[in-house]
């Protein structure tokens, strides 16, 4: 129906309009009704059966004017086919019937094509943009994954790697010993720390406590509690669920062994710098302990690896043995 101009005219004059041969179909209404009903062939119409190919309306007598100009506006405000014109031949002579309504049909026809061209345009460029916004969305979305697999932020990789030295001696902590040590990388996207247990005998009754904080917040983001009978000689790895945020501080570890023996942890090198050197007995140590970082997407919780170690439920304050070698640590550092 929509490949079919249309004009409506009330139902009274639809035989003298039936008489002139219009290029168009004419549709009558019964202006008597309260909501005048569109009829085709004795069909009722619907508004928006019509509203795609109606052009206007016609109107022969001022009664039905009014009535037709509010159903026209109905064809507005329910389908949006804006203002339709209306061909006023209630100031005409039956003779000049014919040659106004062609010019009418005419016009009415033309500017019918001129606004599906502008719908067509409109159209065309609403589709356009949607395209380009598709394509800029994909593109961003593109460029996230490479860079995600790219750099292999899909799992926890190593930052930093400071293994054990050969020929480094190693740090022997007693029984409520303790030590803190300055981890030299930045905390944005930590989620592991490795810590070496020396090639020594440990004794199965102990427990390794480890914390890891922040410097500049004061903030302690995790501790473990490693029992002495999991502990081995080699890499202890410890997990964080969480890696940490993306803002940029200063990561620390305070260990603390307790134990019917002693706990010897393996260093990697010797610093000449205080700021990253083991913390322990009151004083600094140019040892470095040997220890290796992994880091994720800040802020992102990772998969656990299956040889971490996970955080203990709950955070405890960091043990009073460690707290003034803290201290030390963070005067050095700043």
């Amino acid at each position: 129906m929509s490949t079919i101009a249309f004009v409506i005219v009330a139902k009274q004059d639809f035989a003298q309009l039936a008489e002139i041969q219009l290029p168009v179909h004419v549709l009558s209404y019964d202006e008597q009704d309260h909501e005048p009903a569109l009829f085709l062939n004795d069909r009722i119409v619907s508004d928006h059966e019509l509203s795609p190919a109606c052009i206007g309306g016609v109107s022969i007598r001022t009664k039905g004017l009014k009535v037709l100009e509010s159903l026209l506006q109905r064809l507005d405000d329910v389908c949006g086919t804006g203002k339709l014109p209306i061909c006023d031949l209630t100031a005409r002579g039956r003779s000049e019937y014919e040659g106004v309504l062609l010019r009418f049909a005419a016009d009415a026809l033309a500017a019918a094509v001129q606004r599906q061209a502008r719908r067509i345009s409109g159209l065309n460029k609403s589709i356009t943009a949607l395209r380009k916004s598709h394509e800029t969305t994909q593109s961003a979305f593109s460029m996230l994954e490479r860079f995600v697999f790219d750099n292999n932020l899909a799992s926890r990789t190593v930052s930093t790697a400071l293994l054990p030295g050969r020929n480094a001696a190693p740090i022997t902590l007693q029984s409520g010993e303790g030590l803190v040590q300055r981890l030299p990388v930045a905390s944005t996207g930590l989620c592991d720390v490795t810590l070496y247990i020396d090639n020594l005998d440990i004794a199965e009754k102990g427990q390794l406590s480890v914390a890891l904080s922040t410097v500049e917040d004061g903030k302690l983001h995790a501790n473990w509690t490693v029992s002495g009978d999991t502990l081995n000689p080699g890499p202890v790895r410890l997990s964080l669920r969480t890696s940490l945020d993306a803002v940029p501080m200063t990561p620390v570890i305070e260990v603390l062994w307790i134990g019917e023996s002693a706990c010897s942890l393996a260093c990697s090198m010797r610093h000449p710098d205080p700021r990253f050197q083991v913390q322990l007995a009151g004083d600094s140590d140019p040892r470095v302990l040997a220890f290796t970082c992994w880091s994720y997407l800040p802020g992102c919780e990772a998969m656990l690896p299956a040889s971490g170690i996970p955080p203990t439920s709950g955070i405890s304050p960091p043990s009073t043995a460690t707290q003034p070698l803290r201290r030390k640590l963070v005067d050095n550092a700043l």
